[in-house]
């Protein structure tokens, strides 16, 4: 059973590989006209904020047997972060300056969380607080893209 376990687990982590890859085409475009025309950033930094919680949670130290959660959220962590600075870099002023507003306040709450799961009340179960908030903030991710800025 721990088997199959692993292999589905491989097979997902896969998957979720390709779908952080699909915005690629999108950077692309903007790197090449050297703008973000009308795109926006949000669904990226708030993705990424839904990778490092995830990560976080897959650490074996807050919950047991979930390394493949782990490794492919701190995957998608990094190529969030990397469409994230392509968007900084290529963003007008105004909206580089609201876009680094929102990244900070997504990495303080990623730190608050991380720092709060850490703290000796919630140190009995830090899985269940983790859960918790990833039930509360995955939903951004999905939601980002609604957002017309």
């Amino acid at each position: 059973m721990e088997i199959a376990h692993f292999l589905f687990g491989v097979f997902g982590n896969v998957t979720a590989l390709f779908l952080f890859l699909a915005p690629t085409i999108t950077f692309r475009r903007i790197i090449r006209s050297k703008s973000t025309e009308l795109f926006s950033g949000i669904p990226y930094v708030m993705t990424m904020l839904n990778c490092l919680l995830s990560a976080w949670y897959g650490m074996p130290f807050v919950s047991k047997n979930n390394l493949l959660v782990s490794t492919i959220n701190g995957t998608g962590a990094v190529i969030e972060m990397v469409y994230v600075l392509t968007f900084i870099i290529y963003a007008t002023k105004k909206d580089r300056a609201k876009f680094i507003g929102l990244l900070t306040l997504v990495l303080t709450t990623f730190g608050g969380v991380a720092f709060v799961s850490l703290c000796p009340f919630f140190m009995a179960n830090p899985g269940r607080y983790s859960v918790a908030l990833l039930l509360l903030f995955s939903p951004s991710s999905c939601m980002a893209p609604l957002y017309l800025s």
